[in-house]
């Protein structure tokens, strides 16, 4: 009896152990809806954090969250990857057409597959890592990511269409290729060559001769080296504080030479630091004044890790910079075709109403079809960004590359016109984004009781300082609608934070409330979108979602 009571000491004692333990966990997406509902895949990873859970990445199938010590919540398919913390680094590997994937082996062990990247935990730092795979990597951090604001709702002001309109049309097919062929002619950007002070210093300098005057490096260390981050401000007229970050990386390498003395990356990523370069060049020539600041920044080590954005990020983040919106380009100067061109756009979730606003400023002012890409892609410089709750829009080629880190990735095989097209694109989001008046985020917190036949609405105030203006709202406007894609017709205005809404008879198998706070006369509002009856989530396709159709 005694050893009995003994090992029954024991067995509660490691269950308890193990109870407290935390865990790297993948949630299936589809489980973690049905359980946590939302209108959006953001809203049900935000309820996932609220209960303890420390997000990491997710993307349209899995979360990777690191569990609590203690929780009722339980996925039945929900998958442990490893105890956390690990004693290997963790890296999100991105998949590439046409790379072996062999040194992935070799580089560690593959914990999941997720849609466009690998999890990989490996020992090596990011150096050896890189010698050993082609695709691009990022390790993941420890800390949770935070999550980006409620998005706001935007509209066209008319005069900030003419103007967009006017800079748009200066956008040269021949200034890019000259940019283009002048970093190509640097020989290398290769992150651990000794030139990395000198190609930083070209690009500032074309920056400089754009006629921007507050141009800067913004130098840091990694493995052993300085790296240079290069930035260059037009001050916002409104809100000198608040910007829009235009950019994409500089360093490039090549697999098949020696990066250290030749590797052009005319695509990967000249094209994206052209980007950045041809927009200063037509903003300062057409002598536009934005509300907003406009920053260009070109980053450094991306290569190996991201490494220049995360800095850039994470000063951001500390430092308390208010960044309305990071615009990134990421090998957008590839094109076989003569006409019918497309672009992708990768969507991160939070920002969807950026993206959306962006797919519509595209189409108005380009010949481009823009479609979606993968969810939250963690292989380019937007992903820090957004992974410390800043909103962004990611910029990418719809052909990719067959020259990807190669010695043939040069400018005789781009399309310089179909990169100015897609900068057309980039230029005209980033104006309209960097004028646009203040805008009040949607109401928080809004809750719904059922009462016989009628609903009672409430909500918490919006009353605080948004795009550097404050945004007390005039009133609130309650609106409903029997679908989320159908009209919504206004059911009242009011000062309150409330109202009851009397079901109409019969009653509707579904309802959608929209509830606005209006600022003043030009519609500055959003809205917090709440569906009941019942709590189904409203869910965007898992994959690519065409925005104007493909078809010939």
């Amino acid at each position: 009896m005694k050893r009995a009571v003994f090992f029954l000491i024991i067995w509660l004692c490691l269950a308890g152990r193990l109870a407290a333990e935390r865990h790297l966990a993948a949630i299936p997406v589809n489980e973690l809806r049905a359980q946590l509902p939302a209108s959006e895949l953001n809203g049900a990873v935000r309820l996932l954090a609220g209960r303890g859970f420390g997000v990491l990445h997710y993307d349209a199938s899995y979360v990777l969250a690191v569990t609590p010590a203690n929780t009722d919540l339980a996925f039945g398919k929900q998958m442990y990857l490893a105890d956390y913390p690990t004693e290997d680094k963790l890296y999100l590997v991105g998949k590439v057409a046409g790379s072996s994937g062999s040194g992935l082996q070799q580089a560690g062990k593959i914990l999941l597959e997720l849609d466009t990247e690998y999890l990989l935990a490996s020992q090596l730092d990011d150096q050896a890592l890189r010698d050993l795979i082609d695709q691009p990597f990022v390790l993941l951090g420890r800390e949770p990511l935070r999550f980006t604001p409620k998005g706001a709702h935007m509209a066209w002001r008319e005069e900030s269409r003419i103007l967009v309109s006017d800079m748009v049309a200066q956008v040269s097919a021949d200034s890019v290729l000259a940019r283009l062929q002048g970093l190509q002619d640097l020989q290398t950007r290769y992150a651990l060559a000794d030139n990395r002070l000198q190609v930083a210093e070209w690009i500032r300098q074309q920056f400089v001769n754009c006629g921007i005057t507050d141009t800067q490096l913004q130098p840091f260390t990694w493995n052993g080296t300085t790296q240079y981050n290069v930035i260059a401000t037009i001050p916002g007229t409104d809100y000198p504080d608040e910007y829009v970050i235009v950019g994409g990386h500089h360093d490039s390498r090549s697999n098949n030479t020696d990066s250290y003395v030749f590797a052009p990356g005319a695509d990967d990523n000249a094209s994206g630091t052209v980007a950045a370069l041809e927009m200063a060049r037509v903003m300062l020539q057409s002598g536009f004044q934005p509300k907003a600041s406009i920053r260009f920044v070109t980053f450094a080590a991306e290569e190996f890790g991201l490494w220049g954005s995360k800095y850039y990020a994470q000063n951001a983040l500390d430092t308390g910079q208010n960044i309305r919106l990071m615009i990134n380009h990421d090998m957008i100067a590839n094109q076989s075709s003569a006409g019918n061109w497309q672009v992708r756009l990768m969507p991160y979730d939070g920002s969807y109403v950026f993206s959306d606003f962006a797919v519509e400023v595209a189409e108005q002012f380009t010949a481009l079809d823009v479609y979606y890409g993968t969810l939250n892609s963690a292989q380019s410089d937007s992903h820090p960004f957004w992974q410390r709750g800043f909103n962004v829009l990611y910029f990418f080629e719809a052909e990719f590359s067959p020259w990807y880190h190669s010695a043939q990735d040069i400018v005789a095989n781009l399309n310089p016109n179909y990169c100015a097209e897609a900068i057309r694109a980039s230029l005209a989001c980033a104006a309209a984004f960097a004028d646009h008046p203040a805008v009040p985020l949607a109401p928080e917190n809004v809750q719904i009781t059922l009462a016989g036949n009628s609903l009672s609405l409430s909500w918490n105030a919006v009353s605080q300082t948004t795009l550097g203006m404050p945004c007390t709202p005039l009133q609130y406007n309650v609106f409903a609608c029997l679908s989320p894609d159908g009209a919504y017709s206004l059911a009242a205005s009011t000062s309150n934070l409330s109202y009851t809404y009397l079901i109409p008879d019969p009653a509707p198998e579904r309802l959608f409330f929209c509830v606005t706070a209006e600022q003043d006369s030009r519609d500055m509002n959003s809205s917090s979108l709440l569906q009941i009856l019942p709590e189904n989530s409203i869910s965007r396709d898992k994959s690519i979602r065409s925005i104007r159709s493909l078809s010939p």
